[in-house]
């Protein structure tokens, strides 16, 4: 990792499915590798949006992202199938800085600290894009459908709006704060 990411302030967050979601997603992995698209899109669109806010309103140009390295893992403390997502993501973007005669040279712009309910909005956002109809494929059809009419279907798991302060109960996110979809912990330095 030392020679992947640059030495900045990261946060680690994670992704927890809906129990019912979890099988389909273990199953076919498309929908694994799609559910890793929006997490990362999401990610650095809520970065975006926290950095800007952080400059006092500048803009920051659709080319700024956060340094992220994702991973899938399948399997619960107890070796149990529970397929969720870990992202290590730059706590705040990198942008090209021009000028002085320096081209194409990074520049680290830091984000503000996310409030809980920033990171529930941004928890509401990944729910709705996992469920969006024209994301569907016709394998998952008739389980998202039953999912999205049944909002039941989230409690239970890190993706519940009645869950807000669980704790994640994986040792590598022991202590962290687990908030509906999210849990993140910040680091200083390399991860």
């Amino acid at each position: 990792m030392e020679g992947l990411l640059p030495c900045v302030p990261y946060r680690q967050w994670v992704l927890v499915l809906p129990k019912r979601l979890r099988w389909f997603v273990h199953r076919n992995p498309a929908l694994a590798g799609e559910v890793s698209r929006l997490l990362a899109s999401e990610i650095t669109r809520f970065y975006r949006e926290r950095t800007l806010q952080g400059r006092g309103g500048h803009p920051i140009e659709a080319s700024t992202a956060p340094a992220q390295v994702l991973v899938v893992q399948r399997f619960g403390g107890k070796a149990n199938l529970h397929v969720h997502f870990h992202a290590v993501v730059s706590d705040g973007v990198f942008a090209l800085r021009e000028g002085l005669g320096v081209t194409g040279k990074l520049q680290f712009i830091p984000a503000p600290e996310p409030s809980p309910t920033e990171i529930a909005d941004l928890c509401e956002r990944l729910r709705r894009s996992i469920l969006r109809p024209k994301r569907r494929t016709q394998r998952r059809e008739e389980v998202v459908a039953a999912s999205s009419r049944n909002r039941d279907a989230w409690s239970g798991s890190a993706l519940s709006p009645e869950n807000p302060s669980g704790r994640c109960s994986h040792d590598c996110m022991e202590g962290s704060l687990l908030t509906q979809a999210c849990a993140w912990r910040r680091t200083t330095g390399r991860p």
